[in-house]
């Protein structure tokens, strides 16, 4: 959504023909489409620990680790 807001940003940037507010929202699509990739590679990694951690404890534990 907050990249969808910088973009209509840009477009306003372009029909005023403004040099820096353009290269500005350019940075700013790019922080938010970096803050989404964040948020997706952290519920990917939350998902593969909770599948881990099943299969830690489908393991007879030998060692007394677990």
């Amino acid at each position: 959504m907050m990249v969808n807001a910088a973009e209509v940003l840009r477009g306003g940037t372009k029909l005023l023909q403004d040099v820096d507010l353009d290269m500005n929202s350019k940075m700013l699509i790019e922080l938010f489409k970096g803050a989404q990739d964040v948020q997706d590679r952290k519920k990917e990694l939350e998902m593969m620990l909770s599948r881990f951690r099943v299969l830690v404890n489908r393991t007879p534990s030998r060692s007394g680790l677990v």
